[in-house]
């Protein structure tokens, strides 16, 4: 898998995302639109390990991932193959599971971000 950066569309902006961020063309590619302030350094896309934890879209407080699968109903067999994208201040999203709350996007976002998760082996095109 890989992770794109880029900036957001006007469309991607206009509404509300959905919580664990959307299929943008397919089950092999993953889209997350956030404020660009929420970033602190670059992305980076990793596999979770035991004991991250992310404030989840809509809490305050901060919750284990691996509590996050076993309520999303992931299989433990699934579980390792979960991604996560982090920064330097920490887990920004759960890949199609769910969104840290810092990534919310406010009528006062000035300028915002896309990421993509992408399994390069599916094909398909690079319309981004």
């Amino acid at each position: 898998m890989t992770l794109a950066c880029r900036a957001a569309t006007p469309e991607e902006t206009a509404g509300p995302a959905p919580e664990p961020g959307r299929p943008a063309s397919g089950a092999d590619e993953w889209r997350l639109t956030l404020p660009a302030a929420a970033l602190r350094g670059t992305p980076r896309l990793r596999p979770w390990r035991p004991g991250d934890r992310i404030v989840p879209f809509g809490m305050e407080g901060r919750k284990k991932i691996s509590d996050l699968l076993r309520e999303s109903a992931v299989p433990a067999r699934e579980r390792p193959d979960v991604l996560l994208v982090e920064d330097d201040e920490g887990p920004l999203w759960l890949v199609g599971l769910a969104r840290a709350e810092r990534t919310r996007l406010l009528p006062s976002t000035a300028t915002a971000v896309t990421l993509l998760v992408r399994d390069p082996s599916a094909g398909g095109t690079d319309g981004e």
